[in-house]
């Protein structure tokens, strides 16, 4: 995440935020993905952001769309790379479920479900 870090000026020169990712969600996955690709080292800092403006659940969720779609976006860009997968959870889980071949079953059940789960996430029942 970087809503809170320290880079080196040169780093950061040399290693951008990518500009194709117009939309929200994910671009710091990426520019991560970019720093070790170089062998760069990321220390994490346990430094948390106290956020008094929380969004409502359907802001977060539409967010949370946005996002997923830019992840896509992004495994073209990396060429589907197995260490960007791995690294991410979603896309982690996603494949162990398609090696498994359950995708089909869990989209089955899923397309049905889907109004009902957003109306109770938005709803926060």
């Amino acid at each position: 995440m970087t809503n809170n870090f320290l880079i080196k000026r040169e780093v950061l020169n040399k290693i951008k935020f990518d500009e194709r990712l117009a939309k929200y969600g994910h671009e710091d996955t990426l520019f991560g993905y970019y720093l070790n690709q170089r062998n760069i080292t990321i220390r994490h800092i346990d430094n948390p952001i106290l956020n008094g403006d929380i969004e409502d659940n359907e802001t977060f969720l539409s967010k949370t769309e946005l996002g997923i779609t830019n992840l896509v976006s992004i495994l073209n860009y990396v060429d589907n790379d197995e260490d960007f997968i791995k690294d991410v959870a979603l896309l982690s889980f996603y494949n162990k479920l398609d090696k498994k071949r359950l995708l089909f079953f869990v989209s089955l059940i899923f397309k049905p479900l889907k109004p009902v789960i957003k109306f109770s996430l938005k709803k926060g029942v």
